[in-house]
């Protein structure tokens, strides 16, 4: 089978589809907003779903798995929700505190919350 037959460009650097630059600008976790603090409690390296959710979309198909080796606090499987993916996350406990999972768990019930109230 060709590699070729494997990639998946959504974006098409303008061509087609969605437009995308290599500069990405987005919100990190260190910006001072409402919740900063929250998410950086949750896991020292949180990353922004948005961010996230650009990516999968550029290379992944609605309806796609979407795998995570380093799920963390599960910033990838929330963007594969979001996006319409399958998210698959594995990850290592290393540090004390609440398990990654319940992390992960916790941050989709509150982003579920606030989209209801929107």
């Amino acid at each position: 089978m060709s590699s070729r037959l494997l990639r998946i460009d959504n974006f098409g650097l303008g061509e087609k589809g969605r437009h995308r630059s290599n500069l990405w600008t987005y919100a990190g976790a260190n910006t001072f907003r409402a919740g900063r603090m929250d998410d950086l409690e949750a896991h020292p390296t949180v990353k922004p779903v948005d961010m996230i959710s650009d990516a999968i979309m550029d290379c992944s198909k609605r309806g796609g798995i979407v795998a995570d080796a380093f799920a963390g606090s599960g910033t990838t499987l929330l963007a594969a929700a979001k996006t319409g993916r399958i998210g698959v996350g594995v990850t290592a406990r290393r540090r004390p505190g609440p398990k990654p999972s319940a992390i992960a768990k916790s941050r989709r019930v509150a982003e579920q919350a606030a989209l209801a109230s929107e």
